[in-house]
């Protein structure tokens, strides 16, 4: 794992140049007011409603496949109308194309494979591993090592708070529609393509 320098070109070294990664999103069970109070309220949990993503290959900076799931969420089955106005998710989606979370869960591991790092953005290794224990399943401390945050590297490179970043403004492609798990990973995917090759 690099070292931060503190140079503008930092994304441009942190991910992998030459072997496949992964970058995943998420989107999970949300209320109106809830990031302010950290889903302190009751019965508020992150159970992931949508997953995505993209196996990229650094050699050709391409995509090399996709993978998008809608999970159904156990605790609170009915989505709030707040998420479904962010993400553009409804009720009918997740019903009729939603899977229980293990099969989810299960699948996104098998799409990321054994050796390769994942990258997100933010707080979802921390929800996956919540979910899997809403639901009994396990994430091996080996799996989870190789779950990694961008989020402080995107901070240091943007010179911005942390807070502040948010996957769907990393790109400005309008093709791809905010707050849905898949595009949100493709458009980490761009910032980082764009930022490797200012290097």
């Amino acid at each position: 794992m690099p070292v931060f320098d503190g140079k503008p070109d930092l994304c441009a070294y942190f991910v992998p140049d030459q072997s496949p990664y992964v970058i995943i999103d998420l989107e999970y069970t949300s209320w109106e007011g809830t990031h302010g109070r950290l889903w302190g309220g009751s019965d508020e949990y992150r159970e992931i409603i949508d997953i995505g993503a993209i196996l990229v290959d650094p050699t050709t900076n391409s995509i090399l496949e996709e993978l998008q799931i809608f999970s159904r969420p156990t605790i609170n089955p009915a989505l709030s109308p707040y998420i479904s106005e962010l993400t553009g998710i409804s009720q009918l989606d997740i019903d009729t194309k939603g899977v229980p979370y293990e099969t989810a869960h299960n699948n996104l591991f098998a799409f990321i494979g054994d050796e390769k790092l994942v990258y997100f953005n933010g707080w979802d290794g921390s929800v996956i591993r919540e979910n899997a224990l809403l639901n009994n399943l396990t994430v091996s401390d080996e799996q989870y090592s190789r779950l990694l945050n961008l989020r402080p590297m995107l901070s240091r490179d943007m010179g911005v708070a942390e807070d502040t970043i948010v996957s769907s403004e990393l790109s400005e492609d309008h093709t791809l529609t905010a707050h849905r798990a898949v595009d949100d990973a493709k458009k980490i995917f761009q910032y980082l393509s764009r930022r490797r090759h200012a290097a």
